[in-house]
């Protein structure tokens, strides 16, 4: 007899290439937000939280300081989303809490030789905070990075953080106005000179360029006779153009005069 010819069962298709690292990432980004949403802003809560991540590093065979960086990141998003700028500013609020346990687990995970990186966690999370602001707003959020100050002068985060602040910093300065804003300007720059030291890069002249202009500068009896000078030559354009307008006043009165009908204006009085 002759069977039917049968078309093929099909395959399963292959499994995509990085699949497994896929799920693996996944899986420590929902782990690591179950530990953050489980701590709230409770202090208490640092140990729990940073000895949570230190077990997901453990089973982990690659770094895993970019997961708990962005579920921090993913937390912080939804603290600070439908939160108004009072409640994000109060002492008990949640996104005050949440950033200083930021601080206080990074210090813990810094002192583990395999997640030094988690040192960069609170000067992101004040980078996005930032970023999120328009320029009303984040003149009042300013102060939440102000009394952050001392605690991310900590070595164990600034090193890793330091270009984090300076990139925050220069792009709230392009926002600004330095004629409406400077007040602000001048906050967001004094908290640079407080928290880099007076040794970084920045701050020092590595070519030893110096500046070999001399000014010269006028005595005072000169200094008053320029003075008077510029007084003057401004008086005489001030009378000159009054001249001007009342010339050009003149004659468009005696032009619409003369188109109704009316007596012609004689010249301005002198």
């Amino acid at each position: 007899p002759v069977h039917p010819q049968t078309s093929p069962r099909p395959q399963p298709p292959p499994p995509l290439a990085g699949s497994g690292m896929a799920s693996g990432v996944l899986a420590r980004l929902g782990a690591v937000e179950a530990l953050l949403a489980g701590a709230g802003g409770d202090p208490a809560a640092v140990g729990r939280v940073a000895d949570g991540i230190k077990e997901l590093r453990a089973k982990a065979s690659e770094d895993v300081c970019p997961d708990v960086e962005l579920a921090f990141r993913s937390r912080l998003r939804g603290l600070s989303a439908s939160a108004s700028v009072e409640a994000m500013l109060g002492d008990g609020s949640a996104v005050r809490g949440f950033l200083s346990l930021a601080v206080e687990v990074a210090l813990e995970l810094c002192r583990q030789d395999d997640m030094k990186m988690a040192g960069r966690i609170p000067f992101v999370l004040l980078e996005d905070l930032m970023d999120a602001q328009l320029v009303n707003r984040g003149r009042q959020m300013w102060t939440i990075v102000e009394d952050m100050m001392e605690r991310l002068k900590d070595p164990k985060l600034f090193d890793r953080g330091k270009n984090i602040v300076l990139r925050m910093c220069n792009s709230l300065l392009r926002k600004l106005s330095r004629a409406q804003d400077a007040a602000f300007c001048g906050r967001v720059l004094l908290f640079l000179a407080a928290v880099y030291p007076i040794s970084e890069r920045s701050a020092v002249n590595l070519k030893g360029q110096v500046n070999q202009h001399e000014t010269a500068f006028e005595s005072e009896e000169e200094f008053e006779a320029i003075q008077e000078r510029e007084t003057a030559g401004a008086q005489d354009v001030d009378a000159f153009l009054r001249v001007g307008v009342a010339q050009e006043v003149d004659t468009a009165l005696t032009a619409l005069r003369l188109g109704t009908g009316g007596p012609a204006a004689g010249p301005p009085p002198a």
